[in-house]
Formats: C-alpha cells, sequence, structure tokens
C-alpha cells in the first residue's frame, strides 16, 4: 500500500524524471523508492477517488459552517444547532448535497470516459509525429501521471484550480518526453479539445446563418 501511493505521488515530486524511469528504467533519486511501479488507471482512479470522497467531506462541512455562521449572525440569538436544523429544512440544500455526492460517487466513471477521449487524441498525435512505440502505453503512462494531480482536490476554495493546472503540466511533462514534442506544439495538443470543440460550433453556426438567411 505503501508503495501504490508513493508511485501515484511520484509524477507530481518528479513531473520529468518519471518518465525517464518509465522510458530507460532510469531510477529515481529517492533510495527507498527509486523504482515505482506502472500502476494502470484502474488503480490511480481508485487512488483519485480517495481524495475526491475528501474533498466532497470537507465542501459540506465547509459549506454547513458557512450557512449557520450566515443564519446565526443574521438571527441574534440563533444556536448552532437551530441553524443547522434550519439549514437542513431547505430543499434546495438537500438538492445541493445530492448533487455533490453524485459527482463523487459517479467520478471512477467520468475520469474513465475523460481517459477514453484523451487517450484518443494522444493516440492520435502519436501516429501524425510516427511515433514507434506502443502508442496505447504511451497514453496511459501519460494520463496515469496526470491523475496524481487529483491530490490538490481536498485543498479547500482553490483546490479544483490548483488540480486542473497540475494535470495539466503532468500531461504536458508527459507530452514532451514522450512525443519529444515542441513546447508550441505540446500545448496545441493540450488545447486540442477545446480548439476541436470551437470548430465544431463554429461548423454549425455557419451552418445555422446559411439555413436562416
Amino acid at each position: 500500500m505503501k508503495k501504490l501511493f508513493f508511485s501515484y505521488f511520484a509524477p507530481i515530486i518528479y513531473p520529468f524524471r518519471i518518465h525517464d524511469y518509465y522510458l530507460h528504467q532510469i531510477p529515481l533519486p529517492e533510495p527507498e523508492y527509486a523504482y515505482p511501479d506502472k500502476l494502470s488507471i484502474f488503480e490511480a482512479i481508485s487512488v483519485s477517488w480517495v481524495f475526491e470522497l475528501i474533498k466532497m467531506v470537507l465542501q459540506i462541512l465547509l459549506i454547513q459552517l458557512t450557512l449557520v455562521g450566515l443564519t446565526s449572525y443574521q438571527e441574534e440569538g440563533v444556536s448552532y444547532l437551530q441553524g443547522l436544523s434550519f439549514i437542513s429544512a431547505m430543499p434546495s440544500h438537500y438538492l445541493f448535497l445530492i448533487l455533490m455526492g453524485l459527482k463523487a460517487l459517479l467520478f471512477p466513471l467520468t475520469s474513465f470516459i475523460g481517459y477514453e477521449l484523451w487517450s484518443v487524441i494522444l493516440r492520435g498525435f502519436a501516429q501524425l509525429l510516427e511515433h514507434q512505440g506502443n502508442r496505447h502505453e504511451l497514453a496511459t503512462r501519460i494520463l496515469v501521471s496526470a491523475q496524481s494531480s487529483h491530490v490538490f482536490s481536498a485543498i479547500p476554495i482553490f483546490g479544483d484550480f490548483v488540480q486542473k493546472a497540475m494535470s495539466y503540466f503532468l500531461m504536458y511533462a508527459g507530452i514532451r518526453k514522450y512525443l519529444g514534442a515542441s513546447a508550441l506544439l505540446s500545448l496545441i495538443i493540450l488545447l486540442f479539445p477545446l480548439i476541436l470543440l470551437f470548430s465544431i460550433l463554429s461548423v454549425f453556426s455557419l451552418g445555422a446563418m446559411i439555413l436562416f438567411f
């Protein structure tokens, strides 16, 4: 279990060296864990799920405390338990908690769908760049490394932003190492889903303009 967590955290500690280890078996500087395991995408998502559940619990506690504090401030003489009972009776409060719970519970499914979509993109660019190695393994190593960014999800308030930024940075490091892509091309690959979405919306908008005008 200890080695599993180090293998999960290794890309954060060594974002570029971890890929040298995967590619060329160059050991990491950490003597005790110089040879981390190659985690599968299912193992990586499972560990990420732990941090997402921690994030859900912390968010619920933070929201509860904030709302109770506001209720107590607005209504003098309202105790903590009275404020909590008042907030819990609000239908919107229950709906919000249910949505947060569903998001956390469905995290493995949504993460795996994201993995499959990004895997197609990375393998496509690997083919365009005539990468000679195992393209599926290439995509898996890059995306498994990016999963370790979910450790930052548990940080209150700014956790989601830090997690997203770190996820893209770890993917950037993997693309540079595996595909030998330039910094500019690596950024273009990372932005490809947005570029594709913008292109599709532009085509639909142009089609609508032609159809109606």
